[in-house]
């Protein structure tokens, strides 16, 4: 830390044993009141250089602890968590109570002894942390789920034991943003932080990062403020289009109306869940994930919805129903027949239901989509086709929220705030696209990761223009 500092933002409190200066958010790395205690953000923010003074003070005030400082990758340990450490014995002036350090690991005179591990070569060294007093993962988000089904239950059963994380944020999709920022694991405090936030940076560094603002808006938003990556080149909607679609139609003055539409993705058979979105015009109105012993149950549940008979789930009646038909679709294409003709015991007016083929060639083919290319020419089949609808609604969306670019509010898309917006971002901002045979298609789940994006897959459908133009179930 340099001697050179800003006015602070938050209150700092100063350590009487050191003089330092230490942020009053940083305080669970001092109290062992948490198993997992998890700091993230931007660079510069000071998480890495007190977490290492918070693993040196446990060493100093617990004789005979055990802490082990630790990364993904091996190789970068000494340039990391080593360098950490040996600065924080030396900011802290306590080095006469120590050994000399090695790149193994940092012995005190009192009997502690902090070991460097790096977690790509030790998938299974339980010896490492036998009595272990605390873990300190840095950049956290480069940890690999195998990984983290080895570490928790190998530090959680030693008592008193602590996790400590610091990172700054990849991607929505790592172990770590999920488990901990999406939704909150058990036993955890999850605080973050960023360069603003730090008194000991000087004024160089504030005009460096004012001029990556400038600059580049996405990377500054990454770098600096601790955001995940919006996305790699090859992600179909990225997170900042999403985030300007909550509350789009309040934020540009736009009365919400149209016809309701319900988008269902029917459950595979090995425990996935259903998906479902309800949309009026060209607002988001509900979103949940729901499972059911069967296709035809989840169908004759999403009937029930239409009818207001779902006391768990408050949505408008549908105009249309559009649903999944590939596999086990069929079932609910079964379900929905039967339930039609029961149509007068029911006493309302049935939807449309419209059957949804992702596999089937493009809509209209000859219609130019990009650069003068056609649809059948740039696109694989209808998935990517629809996906990409929805990428071009979602950045018109931005465009007009964030820059003023103004276009036909049809063109847009806005997301009901109080929905369960943040696991339909989740699943939406993770799918990639690539290239087959030089035409775009969605990216195969068994590429990407093993959870299906089921209420994403709901969402695309419902909000697919072309699906209007489907015939109904009811005609064939």
């Amino acid at each position: 830390m340099a001697s050179s500092a800003v006015a602070p933002i938050h209150k700092f409190r100063e350590d009487k044993a050191t003089n330092l200066k230490i942020n009053e958010k940083f305080k669970h790395f001092f109290l062992n009141e948490y198993l997992f205690v998890v700091y993230y953000g931007g660079r510069s923010s000071g998480k890495s250089c007190t977490a290492a003074i918070a693993v040196i003070t446990i060493m100093l005030n617990e004789p005979g602890s055990i802490c082990v400082a630790s990364r993904q990758f091996a190789a970068t340990l000494e340039s990391s968590c080593k360098a950490e450490l040996d600065n924080a014995i030396q900011l802290m002036n306590v080095g006469h109570l120590f050994h000399q350090s090695t790149s193994k690991q940092i012995k005190a005179k009192n009997g502690s002894v902090c070991s460097f591990l790096g977690l790509d070569r030790n998938k299974s060294n339980n010896k490492s942390f036998s009595n272990i007093r605390v873990l300190w993962i840095e950049e956290a988000s480069d940890v690999t789920d195998q990984s983290w089904k080895f570490l928790i239950p190998t530090v959680a059963r030693n008592e008193g034991a602590q996790i400590f994380c610091t990172f700054n944020p990849e991607l929505e999709s790592d172990w770590v943003y999920r488990n901990f920022i999406d939704e909150v694991y058990d036993n955890a405090v999850v605080t973050k932080i960023n360069y603003d936030e730090n008194a000991y940076n000087n004024a160089q560094l504030y005009r460096l990062i004012a001029a990556d603002k400038r600059r580049d808006y996405d990377e500054y938003m990454h770098v600096w403020e601790g955001f995940p990556r919006t996305s790699d080149k090859t992600t179909i909607i990225q997170a900042r289009w999403f985030d300007a679609c909550i509350g789009a139609a309040d934020k540009l003055g736009i009365d919400v109306n149209g016809p309701v539409v319900y988008g269902f993705d029917v459950a595979d058979e090995n425990g996935d869940a259903n998906g479902f979105v309800a949309r009026q015009g060209f607002q988001l109105e509900y979103c949940e994930e729901f499972f059911e012993s069967s296709p035809n149950k989840a169908a004759e549940k999403v009937f029930n919805m239409h009818l207001g008979k779902d006391v768990n789930s408050k949505v408008p009646s549908a105009d249309k129903i559009i649903f999944d038909s590939i596999g086990v679709g069929a079932g609910a294409k079964g379900e929905f027949r039967r339930l039609h003709d029961l149509e007068n015991n029911w006493g309302k007016l049935f939807p449309d239901v419209i059957a949804f083929n992702a596999g089937k060639g493009v809509d209209n083919p000859t219609k130019k989509y990009n650069d003068g290319v056609t649809n059948k020419e740039f696109f694989a089949n209808v998935k990517a086709q629809a996906w990409f609808s929805i990428r071009d609604k979602m950045q018109k969306t931005h465009d007009w929220v964030v820059h003023d670019i103004k276009c036909q509010p049809n063109d847009i898309i806005s997301i009901k705030p109080g929905t369960n917006y943040r696991s339909l971002q989740l699943e939406l901002c993770r799918v990639k696209f690539e290239k087959s045979n030089g035409k775009i298609k969605v990216q195969s789940k068994a590429d990407t990761t093993d959870k299906s994006e089921n209420i994403a897959d709901a969402f695309i459908m419902a909000f697919y223009d072309s699906n209007k133009y489907r015939a109904s179930i009811w005609s064939k």
